[in-house]
């Protein structure tokens, strides 16, 4: 059996129209307030529609950043603490020997700074490539300052 393509020639809004109403209802859609002109504000800011005038909405707080540190050990090995950090940091060869012999030579290095989510998910996949590949390489992680 052969497919044919056929073009329906009709405008959008009878597409538009024909949708369930009750669907819109349950997904909390405002169907009554639909125009062709689209949106009668900018995106951001409140009308006030008594006094013509416009609010600005307060900004955006950034998050908090925390540094992910690599603790120095006697144990685990260089090539080690650079598979980590390319892999799990995406560090480059440079940037991860130069992260290493930090933590070599200094106790700790900074793997990279992160909103919090993130430097916990990192801390503990470390943290568990390590144990798994039976290496004390240990991971933290600490507000970075601002």
């Amino acid at each position: 059996m052969m497919c044919q393509n056929k073009k329906i020639n009709a405008p959008a809004s009878l597409f538009l129209e024909s949708r369930s109403s009750d669907f819109d209802k349950e997904w909390g859609f405002d169907t009554g307030s639909m125009s062709d002109s689209g949106p009668t504000s900018s995106p951001g800011l409140n009308q006030d529609t008594q006094t013509g005038g416009t609010e600005v909405l307060p900004d955006v707080q950034v998050p908090k950043m925390y540094s992910v540190i690599l603790l120095n050990d006697d144990f685990s090995p260089m090539d080690f603490v650079i598979l980590v950090l390319r892999r799990f940091f995406g560090h480059k060869d440079e940037s991860a020997t130069q992260i290493m012999l930090d933590v070599h030579r200094k106790g700790a290095g900074i793997a990279g700074v992160y909103t919090l989510e993130i430097a916990e998910m990192k801390t503990m996949q470390v943290n568990q490539f390590s144990q798994m590949h039976q290496h004390p390489l240990k991971c933290t992680m600490q507000e970075a300052p601002s």
